[in-house]
């Protein structure tokens, strides 16, 4: 039987061909061809009629219908046990049954997917023989992963991949091979690729921050519209509160206490630290939340910030499988609406400025204040405006971190940023703070 190569169709010439050879040595072989150069009908039903025979004879295959062979999934959405999408589909419904025994969370099972996807996607590109071997498990040798280990490295080295990510996955993917090796699919792993590291590179990191004056054009550029989000009182938050995306989205009337019908603080967790942290509002800050709690009514789940239809502007979302429950077409993803929105603002506002368009930056813009103009401990500091858990054993068991240290960063913050000017003009329906709040 002649070596499996692929068919290509000349749509010009009517004939189907095969290429042997590359670049200068590459040579055409023609097979079927029809009488007509132009685009006939007849002449194209006469070159398939005569490929057909011709692969008929010769019990031709392409590479499509030998993968076709490989890749059928049974009436469980799953691959054949003799491959490694099928291995990777009994893994991946083995740490399901985890999940659901409680073993493991759910987040680390997403970890998994990602894990197995890259390793799947990276078997599937790898140029091994066109007779269906790489679809294969290769019984008696494990070609796979010493060569994975070494596109792992070059995706470090490209900068493509931390080592920390890629230690991570090339652990997954490991400890699915003891998996199939427990099961009697895959022989065992030879030492000498159960021992493979990743060097850890030392580098500099560029941290990227927004100057006050950059601050003032992101709130000078901003242009309200129809059902647009509200974007100032979300960055004054992000600056006074050091709040993410998901901490302003987790943002409910309960965390804010009011004095005399009036905003002076926000008491929350945060949503990645589960921090409780008390933050006191600027008065730029308070006037921008009150005026917004004032056009908006309150909505049944106690939630500030929603879109029109009631969804939150961040939430995540899974891509539904569509056949089976193939792994291959699970997915999930985080819609952030805020940080798009905010994406669009600061490339118009900071289009000269060699400055990330993040909305996180606005965070660590401010933690970056505090270590220019904080006279208390800049660790302790960071960490109570950040929310952050206390960095070492000494801070969190032998100091006393009292309350008003971040009440005074804040006030030196709040003077740094100077965001006075940007209190919204008093209308009718606007409320009034007491006196003695504000007064100078």
């Amino acid at each position: 039987m002649p070596r499996k190569f692929q068919m290509s169709w000349d749509a010009t010439n009517k004939v189907w061909y095969t290429r042997y050879g590359k670049g200068k040595d590459a040579r055409k072989k023609y097979h079927g061809s029809a009488k007509s150069k132009y685009r006939d009908d007849a002449a194209y039903a006469a070159a398939l009629k005569n490929y057909h025979d011709w692969k008929k004879k010769t019990e031709l295959k392409t590479k499509r219908e030998v993968r076709k062979e490989h890749m059928t999934m049974d009436s469980r959405g799953m691959h054949p046990e003799g491959t490694i999408a099928g291995l990777i589909d009994r893994y991946y419904r083995w740490q399901q049954g985890r999940v659901e025994s409680k073993s493991i969370k759910r987040g680390r099972l997403y970890g998994v997917r990602r894990a197995l996807m890259l390793f799947r996607n990276w078997v599937g590109s790898e140029a091994y023989e066109p007779d269906g071997v790489r679809y294969k498990l290769a019984h008696g040798r494990n070609p796979h992963l010493h060569n994975f280990h070494i596109y792992l490295t070059r995706l470090i080295s490209e900068e493509k991949l931390k080592v920390a990510t890629a230690s991570i996955y090339w652990h997954d993917v490991k400890d699915m091979c003891m998996y199939a090796d427990e099961k009697g699919w895959m022989p065992e792993l030879p030492r000498s690729v159960r021992r493979l590291r990743f060097k850890s590179q030392v580098r500099e990191l560029e941290i990227f921050y927004y100057t006050p004056e950059q601050i003032h054009r992101l709130f000078d550029n901003f242009k309200p519209r129809k059902n647009s989000l509200p974007m100032p009182v979300m960055m004054a938050l992000a600056l006074n509160t050091g709040y993410t995306q998901t901490d302003i989205q987790d943002l409910k009337y309960s965390h804010i206490e009011f004095y005399k019908g009036w905003a002076v603080a926000i008491k929350k967790r945060r949503s990645k630290t589960k921090q409780l942290m008390r933050h006191k509002l600027w008065k730029a800050t308070a006037y921008l939340l009150m005026a917004y709690l004032s056009e908006h009514p309150k909505h049944n789940d106690d939630t500030i910030f929603l879109k029109p239809d009631g969804t939150p502007y961040v939430q995540t979302r899974f891509r539904e499988r569509r056949t089976g429950e193939n792994i291959m077409a699970m997915g999930i993803y985080q819609a952030d609406t805020i940080g798009k929105s905010f994406k669009r603002l600061a490339s118009r506002a900071l289009a000269k400025d060699d400055v990330p368009a993040q909305f996180k930056l606005l965070r660590k813009s401010g933690s970056t204040a505090i270590s220019q103009i904080s006279t208390h401990d800049t660790i302790i500091s960071e960490a109570l405006y950040l929310g952050h858990r206390t960095p070492s054993v000494s801070r969190q068991h032998y100091t006393k971190i009292e309350l008003p240290v971040l009440d005074d960063v804040l006030d030196k913050l709040e003077k740094h940023f100077n965001l006075d000017k940007y209190i919204p003009k008093p209308r009718r329906h606007y409320p009034t703070p007491p006196p003695e709040l504000y007064e100078d």
